[in-house]
């Protein structure tokens, strides 16, 4: 390769690799940067004293005391498994032997 060749790829490379690091430091600053919540001003505020949402305050103990008051559902006791099951409904045993096989001497 001649000189002239040589010097026109190392410009080619420096000016490719130039703009990879321009791409990467914009990405980063994509990436990393401060972010600033665009704010819309139609929007009202939760907290301005003539719209606010939170008009009430909230429950405090004793409010809270007589909800409590109220009659709550009984839980119902959780059957076993033999109440489940019908006890006019025949139940057969079966007992599963297992078969064994010569690999060990103990059978």
């Amino acid at each position: 390769m001649a000189e002239s060749e040589k010097d026109q790829i190392i410009r080619k490379l420096k000016a490719e690799n130039k703009g990879l690091q321009e791409q990467i430091a914009y990405l980063r600053r994509k990436l990393f940067d401060h972010k600033s919540e665009a704010l819309n001003p139609n929007q009202t505020s939760l907290f301005d004293k003539g719209n606010s949402v939170f008009n009430e305050p909230e429950q405090t103990g004793d409010q809270s005391s007589s909800a409590s008051n109220q009659l709550r559902p009984k839980k119902s006791k959780k059957k076993t498994r033999r109440e489940k099951v019908d006890s006019k409904v025949p139940v057969r045993v079966t007992i599963i032997k297992p078969v064994c096989i010569r690999v060990h001497r103990s059978c």
